[in-house]
């Protein structure tokens, strides 16, 4: 049995990296203040979720909304969010043009995923996922953060 609830969204910011917390908040906020009803959807991804993320579209109904299997995607180390106008209390909708909000991310130092996965926004501090995958594996997801943040 998995340790993780695939359908489980994770949306809180205190178990991202800190830096990449503030710079997604104040992307958002300046968003908002712009008129976008945009909101985190998700952040921090179990690699069971990544996992069923992934059948999507392959082995599972629906249509592809990832090219990452677990560990090669940022979500992992907590230093990803994707992100979607939220119209009302528990509705979501990603029927907006992404390049509308695109750069209150960029202008924070995010990175953007376009044209794939145009809601998605990391830090990877110039980092690969292999690189990112072996620092974490060999000293930890904080050193990975730190590396990152010092970039």
């Amino acid at each position: 049995m998995s340790a993780f609830d695939p359908l489980k969204i994770y949306r809180d910011l205190d178990i991202v990296c800190p830096q990449f917390a503030k710079r997604i908040e104040k992307a958002v906020e300046n968003a908002r203040a712009a008129g976008y009803p945009i909101a985190i959807f998700e952040t921090w991804r179990s690699p069971e979720r990544q996992d069923w993320l992934y059948a999507q579209g392959r082995t599972r109904e629906g249509k592809v909304v990832t090219k990452a299997q677990a560990w090669d995607s940022w979500h992992q180390y907590s230093l990803a969010a994707d992100v979607a106008f939220k119209t009302e209390p528990g509705k979501w909708t990603w029927e907006f043009e992404p390049k509308a909000i695109k750069d209150f991310f960029l202008d924070q130092g995010l990175e953007w995923l376009f044209p794939f996965e145009a809601c998605h926004f990391q830090m990877t501090g110039g980092l690969s996922i292999a690189d990112a995958r072996a620092i974490t594996q060999r000293s930890g997801v904080q050193t990975l953060w730190q590396k990152i943040a010092a970039k």
